[in-house]
């Protein structure tokens, strides 16, 4: 009778290390797939309306849309981009054919911001930015429990 009740035991520890496995992979895959969903291509947006400002002024508006994710080293394809004054090196730093967003790239865009800058332009449709890079950070949910050791 012992024998039995130790193989229980024995089985019964088993089937809850497998089953706190199975929550672990699938927390992992869950962390995963958000990271895979969010991207630089689909959820950093780049949107740019005129403003008021003379000659043609543009504003540029850069959004998160990934709600699990931050970014940063945001970086915008800007070859030939040449504003008609100066730009602040803390909103848009232009390297080469490179403009660094926030910083120099450094800044958080978290999820709904909209992060944004001004220029004056001749052009009477404004530069055709893109985005050519961009780190993301993702939460990941919290660590399941450890497994009960019986």
């Amino acid at each position: 009778m012992s024998k039995n009740s130790t193989t229980t035991s024995t089985e019964m520890a088993s089937i809850l290390n497998f089953l706190s496995l199975l929550l672990l992979i699938s927390f992992v895959h869950q962390g995963i797939s958000n990271w895979d969903d969010c991207n630089y291509y689909k959820n950093v947006q780049l949107m740019q309306e005129r403003t008021d400002e003379q000659p043609r002024g543009w504003k540029v508006s850069i959004i998160n849309t990934c709600k699990d994710c931050v970014f940063f080293d945001v970086r915008l394809n800007c070859t030939g981009f040449v504003p008609y004054r100066p730009l602040d090196p803390k909103v848009l730093t232009i390297v080469n054919n490179t403009c660094y967003v926030n910083e120099g790239g450094i800044g958080y865009i978290p999820y709904n911001s909209n992060y944004s800058f001004t220029y004056l332009s001749y052009s009477p449709t404004g530069y055709d930015f893109t985005v050519h890079h961009a780190a993301i950070s993702c939460n990941l949910p919290p660590a399941p429990p450890p497994p009960l050791l019986v």
